[in-house]
């Protein structure tokens, strides 16, 4: 086994892994909104995961990232005919920072995300726009093991459609008039909030494919307040803890492994807990690119403190890489008490990421027009 070449921290490191996940299983309850593919949206789940890439790109040096989630479609509003989803997509970019002249084996990264979430009747949606910064400190003259801090500032512009709602006055005793006056008077229908965020991240990648991370990100430091209406302390977003970690252990055949990954954020007294396994194997090389297919399963859990713990969901999950490019692909089923409205149909996510040696390719020199370059002499052969 490849493990047995990394001696006494592999073995620990697999270990405390699954005690873990054994712990949180029996000890957390859930909170419900984020994405189920949390893992594929690093910047937003850990500034410290900033300039971060998977073990198969770490000779590129720009990465982009996209998300779709699409949940609650089978649920329809309550006063209209039509659906209202709850809609999230996000963009990102990220890119590493080379520091060997400074320091050897250290690396910054740096990277940008916008997000864009709707929901209800009334259209409440968020757009954030962040900017992350990120410090891989290596910790061994391998350079396999690093230890990671990050930070994020984020401007958020939040906003509400008010002509989509219903009001008492528009009912007429007889039928609802939704061209008669609501009666209502609001003040703003839209404002703006900055959100900070930190994390910290440690990685231990000792051989190919064995990777081990481990990571806690702070949301909300600044605690930000987000109403529409009365400004106290009881409308603000509060501090929310994540604790994430994974881990992929190779087989016996080196192009299978399998894969594990483990999320529990709490904020305030709503928290959530979500695990996943996947297997993952290698495809043949064909025209010289490289492929993997990677299926599994996986559960959420939610609740608060003061309540037991409860199952919201199950998903499906597939991703599938070609060269540069991973997609992947998740199917939520909805196990909770929701089940009678929204029939077990969760959530449909997708995410596409792209990994390029972008700056490599423009710092090298171009051949200037009408410049001649000789070609070196192809050496004779002596028999």
């Amino acid at each position: 086994m490849i493990l047995k070449r990394k001696g006494f921290i592999g073995q620990y490191l697999k270990h405390s892994f699954w005690a873990l996940s054994c712990i949180l299983c029996l000890s957390v309850f859930g909170q419900d909104h984020h994405y189920t593919l949390v893992n594929l949206s690093p910047l937003r789940l850990n500034p410290a995961l900033t300039g971060v890439f998977e073990n198969d790109f770490r000779n590129k040096d720009i990465r982009f990232s996209s998300h779709y989630r699409d949940q609650w479609r089978s649920v329809n509003s309550q006063w209209t005919n039509y659906q209202t989803p709850f809609v999230t997509t996000s963009l990102g970019l990220d890119s590493q920072l080379k520091l060997h002249k400074i320091v050897r084996g250290d690396y910054a990264g740096w990277g940008v995300h916008l997000l864009y979430d709707q929901s209800g009747d009334l259209k409440l949606s968020s757009t954030d726009i962040a900017v992350n910064f990120a410090y891989h400190k290596v910790l061994n003259r391998a350079h396999n093991m690093y230890l990671s801090l990050g930070g994020s500032y984020t401007h958020t512009l939040r906003k509400i459609d008010y002509n989509q709602g219903v009001f008492d006055n528009q009912w007429t005793g007889l039928a609802f008039d939704p061209s008669a006056a609501t009666g209502e008077s609001f003040s703003i229908s839209q404002f703006n909030f900055e959100d900070y965020k930190a994390g910290a991240l440690f990685q231990y990648f000792p051989d190919y494919p064995f990777k081990f991370k481990i990571g806690y990100s702070l949301h909300h430091l600044n605690e930000p307040n987000q109403t529409f209406f009365l400004k106290d302390e009881s409308n603000t977003l509060k501090l929310n803890n994540i604790f994430h970690g994974s881990l992929e252990y190779p087989l016996k055949n080196p192009k299978r492994s399998i894969i594990s990954n483990a999320f529990f954020q709490s904020q305030a007294a709503a928290n959530e807990f979500k695990i996943a396994a996947y297997y993952k194997f290698k495809i043949e090389e064909a025209h010289h690119v490289n492929q993997f297919l990677q299926f599994g399963l996986g559960m959420r859990q939610v609740g608060s403190w003061q309540k037991e713990i409860d199952s919201e969901a199950l998903y499906f999950a597939a991703r599938y890489g070609y060269g540069d490019l991973i997609i992947s692909l998740a199917y939520d089923t909805n196990v909770s008490g929701l089940v009678p409205a929204t029939n077990t149909i969760g959530a449909f996510e997708i995410s596409i990421i792209y990994y390029e040696d972008l700056f490599r390719k423009i710092k090298q020199p171009r051949k200037r027009p009408g410049e001649y370059r000789p070609k070196c002499p192809k050496p004779v052969r002596s028999f």
